[in-house]
Parts: structure tokens; C-alpha cells; sequence
């Protein structure tokens, strides 16, 4: 079974609705015994893991999953599409892009779970992966989530509302945020009820006609105010009669 070749591909590492595949990795491999005979029509059991770093690196997805060669021995089946018999880890969460990645494949021709290791192989991309890296907005169509570098909404008023910002333009006076140093500063000014409570320890007409009668009190004809000349000027000025000639 050392004889095992193998080979394997990449088709997409992420589900794109633009050429209806699933997630998942395409893997394709040709069965032989341990006499190299080739294992034609035969049920056998896969362990298929995918492995950081190194081909004894850490574990990050491991799945086992019966399987038939066809009538030339080749086997196909894809790694992390659900259908497995047994996983341990979650595919969606491998981080492609942070370390090398290899394949570790190990097999029971027998289809039971005795399984042996047939070796490991580094991970390489083909087209249609290197195609994901020039994907621009024009090859895109659906929603793109946030995690995957998009906004996660399809239109620009849902992007504005998952941003917190739909409350800036086009919205009513009485719905508009306004700042804490805003509100803070407002809190100090008079109100209405302030204003009008002021007014009232204030004169009104009637406080102003009293006050000013008793300021006023003239002499007939001569408008002189007691309040503001003494009795011996009063009687100086009062005498006074005639056309000023300057002697006066």
C-alpha cells in the first residue's frame, strides 16, 4: 500500500455562488495494494487531514469518509464538504493564509479503520485560486460578508445603518444626535419657566408710575423740582422775571 500515488488539486478555498461549487477541496487519487496491483471497483476508508506548517505539522482539520475507486482505481472526493463519516476541527475556520498548508492521507483498503499513513504533500493553488486573488467589485455578485473584506449588505442605506450612520443625512430636526458637550452645555441655559420666574421680581407700570410720583413735584410754571433744588434757590429763581439781560 506504500504504493499509493496520488495527486491532488485545488479548486476553490471559499464557496462562490459565480461558479456554483461548494466549499471544499477537490482531492483525486489512484488505490494499489501492497503488491501494486491497483484497486479497481473496491470500497476503501480515506483519513484525510490537513496539516500547518510542515508535513509533521499541527492538526487544523482531520476527516474520515468511505469511498469507491472506479474501474481504473482513481478515487475522488472532496475534503470539508460535510459529507465526511467523522471530523475533528472546522474546516470554514482554517486560516489559509497564515502558514503553508500540507495534506496528510492515510488509508484501510479494507474500508474499515485500520488506517496507514500513504504521506503527505504540500498544498498548492491552481487557476482558479489564483483567479480569487484578482477578483475585483465587477466579478463579484452577492453579498460579500465582513470577514471576507466586504460590507456584508447589499445596498448603500443597509451600510449605513449596520455603520450607525443612517441618522446623519436626511433626518428630522427632532431625531438628530446631538453631542454630550452639546446637551451638557444646554442644561446650563435658561428656560422658559426661568425667564418668566425673573421677570416677575422685576417693576412693573404701576411699581414705575409710583416711584416717579415722588420724584416729581414742580412748581407751577417754572418746573422746578423740589427734589432737586433747595428752598432759598427756588426763591431766587422764582423772582427772576423777564428778559434775561445778563445783570441777573
Amino acid at each position: 500500500m506504500k504504493n499509493l500515488f496520488y495527486s491532488l488539486f485545488v479548486t476553490v478555498l471559499c464557496s462562490f455562488s459565480a461558479f456554483a461549487q461548494t466549499e471544499g477541496i477537490n482531492f483525486q487519487g489512484l488505490a494499489r495494494n501492497a503488491a501494486g496491483e491497483v484497486l479497481v471497483s473496491q470500497p476503501i476508508s480515506l483519513r484525510l487531514s490537513i496539516l500547518l506548517g510542515s508535513e509533521s505539522g499541527a492538526v487544523a482539520y482531520s476527516e474520515t469518509r468511505q469511498t469507491t475507486t472506479n474501474p481504473q482505481g482513481i478515487f475522488a472526493v472532496v475534503v470539508g464538504d460535510g459529507t465526511a463519516a467523522s471530523k475533528t476541527g472546522d474546516f470554514s475556520s482554517i486560516d489559509w493564509g497564515s502558514a503553508a498548508k500540507f495534506i496528510k492521507v492515510e488509508m484501510d483498503p479494507n474500508a474499515g479503520n485500520n488506517f496507514l499513513t500513504m504521506g503527505s504533500s504540500r498544498m498548492q493553488a491552481v487557476s482558479v485560486a489564483f483567479y480569487a486573488y484578482g477578483v475585483d467589485a465587477s466579478n463579484v455578485k452577492g453579498v460579500l460578508p465582513v470577514k471576507s473584506g466586504g460590507t456584508g449588505v447589499a445596498s448603500i442605506s443597509e451600510l449605513k445603518t449596520s455603520l450607525s450612520l443612517d441618522q446623519v443625512n436626511n433626518t428630522a430636526d427632532a431625531n438628530k444626535p446631538l453631542s454630550t458637550a452639546s446637551q451638557a452645555a444646554l442644561a446650563t441655559k435658561a428656560n422658559t419657566a426661568d425667564v418668566t420666574a425673573s421677570l416677575a421680581t422685576k417693576a412693573n407700570a404701576s411699581d414705575v408710575t409710583a416711584s416717579l410720583a415722588t420724584k416729581v413735584d414742580k412748581v407751577t410754571g417754572k418746573e422746578l423740582s423740589t427734589n432737586d433744588y433747595s428752598t432759598a434757590e427756588k426763591t431766587k429763581l422764582a423772582a427772576i422775571t423777564g428778559t434775561n439781560t445778563g445783570d441777573q
